[in-house]
């Protein structure tokens, strides 16, 4: 008997079985998919935590010579209350340590400062304690002392130097301080640099390098 034009129907078996090969073969990238991005996360974590046990040094305990400025090893800080005396700081000016909490403070000539100290340029002593705050913020504070040999013309030259920058929201203080020293400093958290007379170079490298690198609370 002829079959010619009779279409035999597919097995039912071979269907599924072709249907099972597809399913396995699915389950199998799956499987190496998931396995592959267990892989990449490992190797990701190993070497993250590689990095920063063996390479990684945080800003504060960074002693390279290479930066801007002298290393000052880290006093022990945290905040004190607004109007407390600390006097056991390693340098003058200070580059760490305790500094005062959030608040205001009258200076003696009745102006009334507000803690942290808000970035810009005073022609007035501030207290140390509360300009700690300030470089524990990721600020950069640059003294100068008249007594020690800045007089008019440094003056100027910082003045020149901090208002445009100040105007570009850096993070930057100028303030007297007639306690030091040195001319003029510049100080961050860890860092100081001394000068005898204004080297805009100088205090610009350090302050590209230095402002915001240190700012555990990120402010």
């Amino acid at each position: 008997m002829s079959t010619t034009g009779v279409t035999r129907p597919q097995s039912p078996h071979l269907a599924s079985g072709a249907t099972g090969i597809d399913s396995q073969a699915g389950r199998s990238r799956y499987r190496f998919l998931k396995l592959s991005i267990a892989v990449v996360l490992l190797v990701g974590l190993t070497g993250y935590f590689i990095w920063e046990s063996t390479i990684y040094v945080p800003p504060e305990k960074d002693a390279r010579a290479s930066l801007p400025g002298q290393f000052v090893p880290a006093q022990a800080g945290g905040q004190i209350p607004v109007g407390a005396d600390y006097s056991n700081y390693s340098t003058n000016p200070p580059t760490s340590g305790p500094y005062w909490s959030d608040g205001t403070f009258p200076l003696p000539s009745g102006y009334v400062v507000t803690i942290p100290v808000q970035w810009g340029i005073y022609n007035q002593e501030i207290p140390v304690e509360a300009l700690v705050g300030s470089m524990q913020r990721g600020g950069v504070v640059i003294w100068y002392n008249d007594q020690a040999g800045c007089d008019i013309i440094c003056l100027q030259a910082l003045d020149l130097l901090v208002k445009p920058m100040v105007q570009d929201q850096h993070h930057l203080i100028l303030v007297p301080n007639h306690a030091m020293r040195h001319p003029v400093a510049v100080t961050s958290w860890t860092r100081m640099l001394t000068l005898d007379h204004v080297d805009g170079a100088s205090i610009r490298q350090f302050i590209k390098v230095h402002e915001g690198r240190y700012n555990p609370d990120h402010h």
